[in-house]
């Protein structure tokens, strides 16, 4: 009977149509959060860092989220509790969370922090901040607040210190005439609105010091950390625009004695009182 005839290229079907159903799918990537330095909105960091998340889960395998912070001072909350397994960090909150977090990589460019005026406006120098309006931002994620703040009690300068949100806060406010001057540095220059440093000038810089680092949680395991950070270096000669879009053209590995120790110091003298 015709049945008879083709029962065994059924049960040859079903055997392969089981087979398949039992094939285990393609395990997925493992799962990790990338956060960086509130200095713009979610939106615009989104913007700028999503192709270089895209190519860093095609090189690495992870499957790579990011985990956004209204402001500075929850971000660092966020650090102290280990919540970002990466994380783009000011120079200061690398050496503040180095039990915590380990810095990978970091642009080779130094960053320099500076006070920014209306090009219009009276103010020369620090001195002349004295009882003038100062936007500074909120948390520590500048090292150059640790150093205004030196060079203001050493000068007996007593500005009225206004924290912002953001850099760009700031920045409006002073373009607004709301604040006098605002505090900002080299990198996160970079990253305002077309046009707006062309419409303010500095009457304090810095000097250099090492810029943001590129971490990962001290709790992830060691191969990972590693694979991450190979695929950073490799993007320089395969992906460079990606890293430029990222502030960091010309990545280089940390040495985080070597890197951030000098904020140990700067720590001390300006909390005697604080753990560095």
């Amino acid at each position: 009977m015709p049945v008879t005839r083709h029962w065994p290229s059924a049960c040859m079907l079903l055997g392969l149509l089981l087979a398949f159903l039992a094939e285990p799918a393609p395990a997925a990537g493992v799962g990790y959060s990338v956060a960086v330095v509130p200095a713009l909105p979610p939106t615009e960091i989104k913007r700028r860092w999503q192709p270089l998340l895209d190519q860093l889960q095609r090189d690495t395998g992870f499957t790579l989220k990011f985990r956004f912070y209204k402001d500075n001072v929850e971000f660092e909350e966020g650090l102290q509790k280990s919540e970002p397994d990466f994380a783009m960090i000011g120079p200061y909150q690398t050496w503040k969370a180095r039990t915590l977090y380990q810095p990978l990589v970091r642009d080779a460019a130094p960053m320099i922090g500076m006070v920014l005026v209306r090009k219009d406006s009276r103010l020369q120098s620090l001195a002349d901040l004295h009882e003038r309006t100062l936007a500074t931002p909120g948390g520590s994620d500048m090292a150059s607040s640790l150093l205004y703040a030196q060079e203001f009690r050493n000068s007996r300068i007593r500005p009225s210190l206004r924290p912002q949100r953001t850099h760009v806060n700031g920045l409006r406010a002073v373009m607004l005439g709301r604040l006098d001057a605002a505090i900002i540095n080299s990198y996160s220059l970079r990253l305002m609105p077309e046009g707006l440093e062309q419409q303010l000038r500095p009457i304090h810089r810095t000097a250099p010091m090492p810029g943001p680092a590129f971490a990962a949680a001290r709790r992830l395991p060691a191969d990972d950390m590693r694979k991450m950070k190979d695929a950073l270096l490799h993007l320089k000669d395969s992906h460079a625009a990606l890293l430029a879009s990222a502030l960091m053209p010309n990545l280089t590995e940390v040495d985080l004695e070597r890197d951030y120790g000098i904020f140990a110091s700067l720590i001390s003298a300006e909390t005697p009182d604080a753990t560095p």
